[in-house]
């Protein structure tokens, strides 16, 4: 399924680049030309170094259909999920995968990662009100 330019919540949301990294590893890792994928989607190579780097949410989201269509996998997002292992999203990582709720290590905190900005139950989230 291709995604518009309105995926995006904003045109200034920006992701981790390490999701970006992960994504061209993943079509690399299927047969998919890693400059290629990279190119088409505007992804720039320097950002695979750069582990403090974020990337617009656009080019997020073009590397997700451009990797799909190169791989010829469209479950290619399901594919990857699955692959997905301890760790690789640090702190937050941790915090999800110790806590017996993930609000708990976050009360009152705004987590924002490379993936998405989460707020526990409470009134302090926008959703809540």
């Amino acid at each position: 399924m291709k995604h518009s330019a309105a995926t995006a919540a904003s045109p200034s949301a920006t992701v981790s680049a390490r999701m970006g990294a992960m994504i061209v590893a993943a079509a690399a890792a299927r047969g998919a030309a890693a400059d290629g994928l990279m190119a088409a989607a505007g992804f720039d190579p320097a950002w695979l170094h750069d582990p403090d780097a974020r990337i617009p949410l656009t080019v997020e989201t073009r590397l997700w259909d451009e990797a799909a269509q190169r791989s010829a996998d469209p479950a290619f997002g399901l594919h990857v999920a699955a692959a997905i292992r301890p760790g690789m999203f640090q702190v937050l990582d941790y915090a999800v995968r110790t806590a017996p709720i993930w609000a708990q290590p976050c009360s009152g905190w705004r987590v924002t990662t490379g993936c998405c900005t989460m707020w526990p139950r409470s009134t302090s989230s926008p959703r809540a009100r």
